[in-house]
């Protein structure tokens, strides 16, 4: 069964990134887990998380320059 949680908050600055590296790191021992950004514009998950540059991003798909 696949469970969806969304963080969002109208306002910047309100911790939905950190929360949401922290929730994802916390199931990712337990169950298969996929974290998206979907900021377009400052999508940042990588710095908290400690991972690398990925090759595509949501906007990348949004823009149909990728799949």
């Amino acid at each position: 069964m696949v469970e969806v949680f969304a963080v969002a908050s109208g306002k910047g600055g309100t911790g939905k990134t950190t929360s949401t590296v922290a929730l994802g790191m916390a199931l990712a021992p337990r169950y298969a887990v996929t974290v998206v950004h979907a900021d377009t514009g400052l999508a940042n998950l990588l710095f908290p998380s400690g991972l690398r540059a990925a090759e595509t991003a949501p906007h990348d798909v949004l823009a149909h320059r990728a799949t």
